[in-house]
């Protein structure tokens, strides 16, 4: 019966991914309907080349006809399939896929290590802010732009995840990203105890306490609460 369940889960997976035509890894834009000009490929390649720049990984935008609305989860198998993103030549970072039915677009963090510290939500932070900002330009318009704007902003928003030195995502930016996650989980807990602790066990105020505060709080507490 699992044998049966996993075999249909991976047939599911293998369908999904043939949903999109296989990106080809030769370049940046993977455009098989020629949606795009020139002049505007050109342009998409320039801000995939400052993202290789800035990351040391390779950005991949899909292009898609109209009537084809990029899935978020048919990306995900996607990645999932080793000969398209798992290759030494491949060196992926992020694909950002597109098409004139989608003022958003979808956003897929492909590279593990990205992927490990970046919480989930970036997967769709990034097309909503894209929607804001360049959804009422014409599609082709809003792919460069979206090109563009993932080129030069995502790098800043992971570089302040991991805080790379030197330019590298090694591995003291990633313990770096992890302790400070754990920090901030440790204050997020100790917050919600105090508070708890504060709301059963109020501090009290002691007849010996006599400074401004104290008394404030002694004429606040005699006054009628109007809400």
């Amino acid at each position: 019966m699992k044998f049966g369940l996993a075999a249909i889960a991976g047939l599911a997976a293998l369908s999904a991914a043939a949903a999109l035509p296989s990106p080809s890894l030769a370049g940046p834009i993977h455009d098989p309907n020629r949606l795009l000009s020139q002049k505007s490929s050109d342009t998409v390649l320039q801000a995939a080349a400052v993202f290789a720049e800035l990351t040391g990984r390779r950005m991949l935008v899909i292009v898609l006809p109209k009537g084809r609305v990029p899935d978020f989860s048919t990306l995900e198998s996607l990645a999932s399939v080793p000969s398209v993103w798992k290759s030494p030549q491949a060196n992926i970072g992020i694909v950002f896929a597109s098409s004139p039915d989608d003022t958003a677009g979808r956003l897929l963090i492909v590279d593990p290590v990205w992927r490990k510290v970046l919480p989930a939500q970036w997967n769709f932070m990034f097309p909503q802010r894209l929607a804001q900002k360049f959804g009422d330009e014409p599609f082709e318009r809003r792919v460069v732009l979206s090109a563009q704007y993932l080129a030069t902003v995502f790098p800043d928003k992971l570089a302040f995840v991991l805080k790379p030195r030197g330019g590298k995502l090694d591995d003291a930016s990633l313990k770096f990203s992890r302790g400070s996650y754990i920090g901030l989980e440790i204050l997020g807990y100790f917050i919600v105890i105090f508070t708890a602790f504060r709301t059963f066990w109020p501090a009290r105020l002691r007849d010996e306490d006599q400074d401004d505060f104290s008394n404030e709080l002694r004429r606040l507490k005699k006054e009628r609460q109007i809400w």
